[in-house]
């Protein structure tokens, strides 16, 4: 279950994705980026958006959060739609490749005109394209995020295949957020059931209710 939900009210996180242009993806897909030496645009092999084509696979390019750019009310009210990117329900731990925004400026195409000159998805002002495929050369920093609890996350300089397994399985085992509350309350309420003035009170309210319906 993904936690992006809690994206805007955690500091730690929110403060570090504002400072950056990120490439979300999934640990398999990292794997491949990092054999291919590139981060190819979408050519309809990953659906996120469901059948039709979002506005990034119309300009042959690979899309983008731009999470600096934008204001923070921006940011911030459109977090339910980039949220479900940097913690995916479909994967435990989400890698967010940060770029190096001079290397690639001469083929972005930021929020509006990504919209403007095509008929596919978007979203509004954090979503930038970058057309044709991104070197990995252009990868200045990696961010680790733990999907069920948001507030669990690592920023790694290099990124290599030992490191992203280690933190895998450490994210295997994050309670979900809000878990430990959930249980909390449910232990106080079971113990408040189980008591003997609560049962007294039960008792106390099942006569009344007897003696009521005797003098119906």
């Amino acid at each position: 279950m993904s936690d992006y939900a809690n994206i805007t009210a955690t500091p730690l996180l929110l403060s570090e994705l504002r400072k950056g242009l990120w490439h979300c993806t999934s640990p398999s897909e990292f794997r491949q980026i990092l054999r291919d030496r590139s981060i190819k645009p979408n050519d309809g092999r990953v659906s996120r958006w469901g059948p039709r084509k979002y506005a990034c696979q119309e300009l042959g390019g690979v899309s983008l959060l731009d999470l600096q750019s934008p204001t923070l009310d921006q940011v911030i009210q459109t977090a339910d739609r980039w949220g479900p990117f940097v913690c995916s329900g479909n994967y435990q731990t989400t890698v967010l490749l940060g770029l190096d925004r001079a290397a690639l400026a001469a083929n972005l195409v930021p929020y509006p005109a990504n919209k403007g000159n095509t008929t596919g998805a978007v979203i509004p002002f954090v979503e930038t394209c970058h057309r044709g495929p991104i070197p990995t050369a252009a990868i200045t920093y990696c961010l680790l995020v733990c999907s069920t609890n948001c507030s669990h996350f690592y920023l790694e300089t290099a990124l290599a295949d030992p490191r992203l397994a280690e933190v895998e399985a450490e994210f295997l085992k994050v309670t979900p957020a809000g878990a430990e509350e959930r249980a909390k309350l449910m232990k106080a309420v079971e113990e408040k059931v189980n008591s003997p003035e609560f049962k007294a009170q039960m008792q106390r309210a099942r006569q009344a209710a007897e003696r009521a319906k005797r003098n119906r």
